[in-house]
């Protein structure tokens, strides 16, 4: 009978902190609710500088806080919705994601843009699909230059393709700060088989300066990567586009580029030679500028050394 009673005790004991840790939690969410409806109003009649400081207001109180501030996307309010957008993007919660892509197609500009750049701290390929979206068809130039933006944040190697198909199909002002993202890119050394795979993808399409700017910029890294890449391009029918890559080699500085170099030391173009012997004394540290024969008998002498080096 005793334990009987004592079960009766320890059970009724653990209804009651059962109920205790419901109300609390109930407590913390009415509070948070509470809080960000308090952050919300503040938004839409305050000043600009008060708006941010409501905003971190909102920021303090983390990720507990994104149901509510999901609710205020609906709002008519601009200011109220680019603050929730800020907020969940912030976050960066999947739940979240779904509702700012969602964002991409508002009415207003303004509150497109922010979703753009909202997505750009997200890296799923969906994301760079929805943005490089909104570069090519937004018909407003100010969300499109967001685009750009949310591009050249996005850490995913896709976004290179995106700026890539931008670049084929935009002109003028657009075009120009597409290509000044495409190169704010280049700048992660981590995405250069990204870009050698993009190119090699859509050569086809892309305009000749684009070919041209994207092969420079690979020189220009000087990523022994790219090695087959340049040794590829030589081969090349745009007397451009062999300079370049002769130029790259010498860059690049790898014993295995000198046989493919010296094949382009008779190219019928001035400016590939002179590219590509400037290439073969940077890696060689022998001066061989004008006479073909000499540099062949070099080659000949130099051989094993070569092949062991490139081994």
């Amino acid at each position: 009978m005793r334990v009987n009673s004592l079960i009766l005790v320890y059970f009724i004991a653990s209804c009651v902190q059962i109920n205790a840790w419901c109300d609390e939690e109930r407590n913390v969410t009415e509070l948070i609710e509470a809080r960000v409806n308090s952050a919300f109003t503040k938004i839409r009649i305050a000043t600009k500088l008060e708006r941010e400081a409501a905003l971190e207001c909102l920021f303090e109180l983390g990720p507990e806080a994104e149901k509510s501030v999901l609710e205020y996307l609906s709002d008519k309010d601009k200011s109220v919705v680019i603050a929730a957008i800020r907020f969940l993007s912030y976050h960066r919660s999947r739940e979240a994601l779904t509702h700012i892509m969602g964002m991409t197609i508002h009415p207003n500009w303004e509150v497109r843009a922010m979703a753009l750049l909202g997505l750009g701290m997200y890296t799923e390929d969906e994301v760079v699909d929805r943005i490089t979206e909104s570069l090519l068809l937004d018909k407003d130039f100010r969300v499109r230059e967001a685009a750009v933006c949310a591009l050249c944040s996005v850490d995913n190697p896709a976004v290179i393709e995106g700026f890539i198909k931008a670049i084929s199909s935009t002109k003028g002002a657009l075009r120009s700060t597409c290509l000044d993202g495409l190169k704010h890119v280049f700048k992660r050394q981590k995405f250069v088989m990204d870009i050698v795979r993009a190119f090699r993808k859509h050569e086809g399409e892309m305009p000749d300066f684009l070919r041209l700017d994207i092969v420079n910029h690979l020189g220009n890294i000087a990523d022994r990567r790219t090695l087959e890449f340049f040794k590829e391009q030589l081969k090349s029918p745009s007397e451009e586009m062999r300079a370049l890559s002769a130029k790259g080699l010498g860059k690049i500085g790898d014993t295995r580029a000198i046989h493919a170099l010296f094949s382009s030391i008779n190219d019928f173009s001035s400016l590939v030679r002179e590219h590509a012997k400037k290439s073969l004394i940077r890696i060689t540290n022998f001066y061989f500028w004008s006479n073909n024969e000499k540099a062949e008998a070099w080659l000949q002498m130099n051989e094993a050394r070569i092949k062991d080096a490139a081994d």
